[in-house]
């Protein structure tokens, strides 16, 4: 599917060359707009209906659908492709129908067909034998006084009465009782105006009795000759056209309802629910959705509602999610525009068109107390590091996607127990924290700082360790230089630390011991 903001330009560049109707929303005819009409451009002068009648049976069903997907989905091109044309000389199109009824240079449906070149002779296939009967046609000759004085055509098929048992009849003998007095103001129009032509529908009786749909044309021929009648009725067995018709009308009353309750249930989620192409731009949303934008400033994208350095990560997942050429179903939290609000981002690929374009439904959920209960379970609540299960699990991770390049580094200060013995606890907390912060500061974003209890630290360096692990560990160490200020003193902290690289034979607990051995064999050489 594709959507774009439609403007006179881009609409001419889609029906250049192309066959093109336009229909109101009930897919009755309606002229083109005289700036759309062009020399490349064949109008198409009928309606859904009659449109449908010309396709092939088969493809029937998908043409109610597109229609239906249409009026679904303003704005949007939904293609199809289908056969077309009489049987015989059916030609293969791409059908494309664009619902523009509510954009102010257009106000209706456009129904573009682009022949493929490729005619499918299916005259083998037509027939009392094949996958589809023709259509019956009859013609009757009436005289002046309503007597039929010639037949010809299918009239045993369509009615089980031979040529001749029919003529000297009158045709309202073969109408329904309801359908007498409309055929009587027929012949008063055909008397007042000659030169009118006038189609009905009814149904006419069968000699079995039972009923059979029946389009008439009713034409006054100026001069009859001598043995003619009055009135030339042409006539067509539009059985399977009444059928296609209500099914037609069932399937817009469904697809109505379906588009009715679909809202009403999309609108009681909590989530904000919405339909979106590869640039995020929101079409079908509900009222949850709503609501985000009236309560944020220009928000017509999923990504207006991240904050900056989240919007990439949005960007990457619908590209990489509409390469991948499949369906799909992945989620991304980020932290809002707020720089306050975490959302969880639900998305899932729902249709990918012939031309490569994509479209997604997805969900966004408010997770923000779930994000600071999580955080708070996996934080050191006095100096917000990492806790130890937090850097267990960073590690587990670690020795999987980077082992080779991995270094654990085990951290202990020394003499701190001085510090909660000459100035108190609160001055050693003081002291963490300022750790805390100086050890953070001195390493990478990719890397892992936690407490691991009372005065030790444990950082996990991955990626670049190969080439710079020394430097790292010198980094970590200089972060602890410069004396901790505080009132009524002041403390110069010293740590022992010990490092090693795990190796394949490594888990999370004996890469710590060995940091940790490694630490201990530091601090008695020192």
């Amino acid at each position: 599917m594709l959507r774009v903001e439609w403007t006179r330009e881009s609409i001419t560049a889609l029906t250049r060359n192309a066959k093109v109707s336009a229909r109101d929303s009930m897919g009755e005819y309606v002229p083109l707009p005289g700036w759309l009409v062009d020399p490349s451009v064949e109008e198409m002068t009928f309606g859904l209906v009659e449109f449908v009648e010309s396709v092939h049976p088969d493809d029937r069903s998908a043409v109610v659908e597109l229609y239906g997907s249409a009026l679904a989905s303003p704005g949007e091109v939904i293609s199809e492709h289908v056969r077309f044309g009489p049987v015989g000389e059916r030609e293969h199109i791409d059908l494309k129908l664009v619902n523009l009824c509510d954009h102010p240079d257009v106000g209706a449906m456009l129904a573009i067909a682009e022949p493929t070149g490729l005619i499918e002779n299916d005259l083998l296939d037509a027939g009392p034998g094949g996958g589809h009967r023709p259509t019956g046609w009859m013609l009757l000759d009436v005289d002046l006084e309503g007597v039929i004085k010639r037949v010809e055509g299918d009239s045993m098929s369509m009615l089980g009465y031979e040529p001749h048992e029919m003529v000297g009849r009158l045709p309202a003998e073969f109408y329904l009782a309801e359908d007498v007095l409309a055929s009587i103001r027929v012949r008063q129009a055909l008397a007042a105006d000659p030169n009118a032509t006038i189609t009905s529908r009814r149904k006419w009786i069968r000699r079995d009795g039972s009923t059979v749909w029946i389009e008439n044309s009713y034409a006054r021929r100026p001069n009859p000759l001598p043995g003619q009648g009055d009135v030339l009725v042409v006539m067509w067995d539009i059985t399977d056209k009444i059928a296609d018709e209500e099914a037609l009308r069932t399937s817009q009353a469904n697809l109505r309802l379906m588009a009715e309750n679909f809202q009403a249930l999309a609108d009681e989620v909590p989530a904000a629910v919405f339909q979106c192409g590869v640039d995020g731009a929101v079409g079908f949303h509900n009222a949850r959705w709503s609501r985000l934008a009236e309560e944020h400033d220009r928000v017509e994208r999923v990504r207006d509602l991240a904050c900056e350095s989240a919007r990439p990560t949005i960007d990457s997942l619908f590209a990489r999610m509409a390469a991948s050429g499949h369906r799909d179903s992945q989620s991304v939290e980020f932290t809002g525009a707020d720089g306050d609000t975490h959302w969880r981002l639900n998305l899932r690929t729902v249709a990918q068109a012939s031309d490569g374009e994509v479209s997604f439904v997805g969900s966004l959920e408010d997770v923000t107390s779930t994000v600071r209960l999580r955080d708070r379970a996996r934080q050191d609540p006095l100096t917000k590091l990492m806790n130890r299960t937090a850097v267990e699990a960073f590690l587990s991770d670690a020795l999987t996607t980077s082992l080779g390049d991995l270094l654990v580094v085990f951290l202990d200060l020394d003499r701190f127990k001085t510090v909660n013995d000459t100035w108190g606890h609160d001055v050693g907390d003081l002291v963490l924290v300022e750790v805390a912060r100086r050890l953070t500061a001195h390493t990478r974003p990719s890397d892992a700082v936690g407490r691991w209890g009372g005065d030790e630290f444990v950082v996990v360096l991955r990626h670049g360790v190969l080439e710079h692990g020394q430097s790292l560990v010198e980094r970590i160490r200089g972060a602890l230089d410069d004396p901790v200020e505080f009132e009524g003193g002041s403390w110069r902290p010293k740590a022992s630390i010990g490092f090693v690289n795990p190796s394949p034979e490594d888990s999370v607990d004996s890469s710590i011991r060995r940091a940790d051995q490694a630490m201990f064999a530091e601090k008695r050489r020192r």
